[in-house]
């Protein structure tokens, strides 16, 4: 399934257009089904002695529309290859194969009585919430299994696809969503819950879309600001609103990081949020900075992200030779300077540069010399006649060490910006993510 937001009546208007032209959203679901089969990999495996296995990629002609779907459904509907299997006394080569593909085989075991224990999560929540004497399933991209000829190959199980959305409500944040209040006499605007009825009365005449809740934004959630209270008041005045209209609200969301951590806070009352006769509305919360400890107004919280690079070039530089762009950086004495594999264009602001910012290396603190290149950074080690243990190859950490030398946080204070505003900025091609 899809999820996505409606972010005002903006959005909505495009959905209830995309709603009534079936013909151009299957055009465009078959194109894509069709570009994504284009970048599958069809694996055959041939035994050939001690030929190694091989892999031959699918591909397509230079097609469009229905010649492409054509072409997609040919490919998709031929039977597929047995891949032989290894004998005891096959080769060692074939047998490590053999070895792979069971290793790749998962096996499900069953629930004893066949229903599953405990909480299913937020989707089987909503699920059961909502009212199931909706209009019946309308097919959106389904092979019936029978080829141009007639003859039918086998049964396809149809399957329904669906857009679920939310409503995103502006209670105050001022950017983005509906409005909680009637509009105006001379006002343009048109009011929220004739707009989500419209969007209810889609889904139920089988348009292929699901109203899966109501959500809201926190602008000022903190312990000395009335401002949250204030939105959750214009809040639940259109959920009461919507409800009254008839509308099933399966899950409620209000509370960003903030408002869920600002123990002061009590604007979330269940009681009256989350009611609803003949309906289980489910509330949730949308953490973002508070998963990587990023919110340093609650001391509960660790800073778990770390950036690294390596030390790629170890130098000496003579007293009054220069490093890096503009020759910012002087050697005042002979010094030993280290060469980094980052710079500004994977992140590493450049406004750290020239001694602003400092890196640990073997668990010592080195600041950095001249300005951040776009590819390298350049630190001190200290001078050359002195000894050093920082060798290429090393591990410099940018923020986030162990020993806490170099804080995210305190990086984030020095150049007067947010935490997440630094970890957003890492370019997601360059730097390799690891998740521990």
């Amino acid at each position: 399934q899809i999820e996505c937001m409606v972010s005002g009546p903006e959005m909505a208007s495009a959905m209830l257009e995309w709603i009534a032209n079936p013909g151009e959203r299957k055009r465009v679901l078959v194109q894509r089904a069709a570009q994504q089969t284009k970048l599958l990999v069809k694996k055959d495996t041939d035994y050939d002695g001690d030929t190694p296995c091989q892999q031959h990629a699918a591909t397509l002609s230079n097609l469009t529309g229905q010649d492409l779907a054509k072409e997609v459904r040919q490919m998709l509907l031929q039977p597929k290859k047995q891949t032989p299997t290894a004998s005891m006394d096959s080769s060692s080569h074939n047998s490590n194969i053999a070895a792979t593909h069971k290793n790749n085989t998962s096996t499900v075991t069953p629930v004893p009585g066949g229903k599953p224990s405990g909480f299913g999560g937020i989707e089987a929540a909503a699920k059961s919430s909502r009212s199931r004497e909706k209009a019946a399933a309308q097919q959106v991209f389904v092979d019936d299994g029978t080829t141009e000829s007639g003859t039918v190959t086998t049964s396809v199980s149809k399957s329904l696809r669906k857009l679920r959305f939310h409503a995103l409500i502006d209670s105050g944040m001022g950017r983005l969503g509906f409005k909680t209040d009637y509009p105006l006499p001379n006002d343009s605007r048109r009011d929220t819950v004739v707009i989500l009825q419209e969007l209810m009365e889609a889904e139920i005449n089988g348009g292929p879309i699901e109203f899966f809740g109501m959500c809201t934004h926190m602008a000022e959630a903190n312990a000395t600001s009335d401002y949250t209270n204030s939105q959750i008041v214009r809040f639940k005045t259109l959920l009461k609103r919507v409800r009254d209209a008839g509308i099933m609200i399966p899950t409620v969301s209000t509370d960003n990081s903030a408002a869920l951590l600002t123990t002061t806070l009590t604007h979330f009352d269940p009681n009256e949020i989350l009611a609803q006769a003949h309906a289980n509305t489910r509330g949730y919360v949308r953490t973002g900075g508070a998963i990587y400890g990023q919110r340093p107004a609650f001391t509960q919280l660790r800073p778990i992200s770390t950036l690294k690079a390596a030390v790629r070039h170890v130098a000496i530089l003579k007293e009054g030779e220069s490093v890096g762009y503009d020759r910012a950086y002087i050697a005042p004495y002979d010094v030993r300077i280290a060469t980094l594999t980052i710079g500004f264009a994977d992140g590493y602001p450049r406004e750290l540069g020239n001694a602003t910012g400092k890196v640990v290396i073997r668990n010592k603190l080195f600041a950095v010399a001249g300005n951040v290149c776009m590819d390298m950074m350049m630190v001190e080690l200290g001078p050359s006649s002195e000894p050093t243990d920082v060798v290429v190859g090393d591990v410099a950490i940018m923020w986030g060490d162990p020993g806490g030398l170099v804080k995210l946080s305190d990086l984030a204070a020095t150049l007067k910006t947010t935490q997440s505003a630094l970890t957003c900025g890492l370019d997601k091609t360059r730097v390799l993510r690891e998740y521990i």
